[in-house]
């Protein structure tokens, strides 16, 4: 003879669990609000003129300070003459990831340096960037598992 066994509340169990697997694969929310969040830090270390890295920008160049001052630019911030590449950096976000971009050519130049132009990081380390949306994400798990 057969022995039959039935679980009480399976169906209500799968029903929760598959609600829940939904709401952690929409991350929508929490990739924006990431996005936002690293935006916020660039241009606070536009702002501070790469301070807020572990190793800040290299001063500018005599030169450099020099042919400002004579076009009238002069004081001013590094990598802000006319604030355009500054402006440039946008927070997008879809299902799938959060980024921060910047649509100035010469961006990358100045984020990695070159033979004759110092490296002046303006993205945030990945460290940084972990330490900064670890709690997003953690929290957008822990809301959609309650």
């Amino acid at each position: 003879m057969a022995t039959l066994i039935k679980i009480l509340g399976a169906d209500t169990a799968r029903r929760k669990a598959a609600d829940r697997a939904a709401r952690i694969a929409d991350m929508r929310a929490a990739n924006k609000k990431a996005s936002i969040v690293m935006f916020a830090w660039i241009m606070r270390n536009m702002e501070a003129e790469g301070r807020l890295q572990d190793v800040g920008w290299p001063p500018l160049k005599a030169a450099t300070i020099a042919a400002r001052a004579r076009k009238g630019y002069w004081p001013g911030k590094m990598l802000q003459v006319t604030g355009q590449m500054k402006q440039r950096f946008v927070p997008s976000s879809t299902n799938k990831q959060a980024r921060v971009g910047n649509s100035a050519p010469y961006a990358a130049y100045h984020e990695d340096g070159t033979v004759h132009l110092p490296m002046r990081k303006m993205l945030p380390t990945v460290d940084s960037a972990l330490r900064m949306v670890r709690p997003i994400y953690g929290d957008a798990v822990k809301l959609a598992v309650r």
